[in-house]
């Protein structure tokens, strides 16, 4: 990994993030730093009852990117996911990529430098700049993604931009993050219907 630009301040309630961008000519990437915070949230589903879900807001100024990344169970019982991760990105029209054209899936790792541990999970273009990406809903791979995003302390997010370059975005969960993670992963399992006894 190239090394970090001079830190700018976070704010109090922020965590680390990092954009690693592809630049013609250059063999390593570019490095920009940002801020994520994370937040619990309740959201209505499909039968307007509140369920829990873990909300990152992403920005990363020297772009004037920014991002709204939703974790949460699913509770459509026509769409064959555990969970869905869905990853909102406001680019302005300076944004030298010309916008995000596909993100890949999410890898869990533990330090940064790490090379992480892929959710098993499709994703999804939505509209432009707009993501979904579907967790597989296999009883054992359930357990294994839900356990990866619980225990890891860093995400990594694989994007493509509208002119063909790629970037890597990762995030970190600091303490605080961890925190609102575990617990909105335990109601997560206090509301998940429990399946064949297990």
């Amino acid at each position: 990994m190239p090394p970090h630009p001079t830190p700018f301040p976070v704010p109090a309630n922020g965590q680390k993030a990092y954009l690693y961008e592809e630049r013609l000519g250059e063999t390593t990437p570019a490095t920009l730093q940002g801020y994520v915070g994370w937040e619990e949230k309740s959201e209505a589903d499909d039968n307007g009852k509140n369920q829990p879900v873990l909300q990152g807001r992403l920005s990363l100024p020297d772009h004037g990117l920014t991002a709204l990344i939703t974790f949460k169970r699913n509770t459509d019982p026509s769409l064959p996911a555990s969970h869905l991760a869905e990853i909102v990105f406001s680019v302005p029209k300076t944004f030298p990529g010309g916008g995000i054209d596909s993100v890949q899936r999410i890898a869990m790792k533990q330090t940064e430098q790490d090379r992480g541990d892929p959710i098993v999970a499709v994703p999804a273009k939505i509209i432009d700049d707009s993501f979904m990406i579907a967790f597989n809903d296999f009883t054992d791979v359930v357990a294994r993604n839900v356990a990866l995003l619980k225990d890891r302390e860093w995400i990594d997010i694989p994007v493509t931009y509208r002119n063909g370059r790629r970037a890597l975005i990762t995030l970190d969960k600091g303490t605080v993050g961890k925190q609102i993670f575990d617990n909105v992963i335990k109601e997560w399992a206090a509301l998940t219907p429990a399946k064949n006894g297990g």
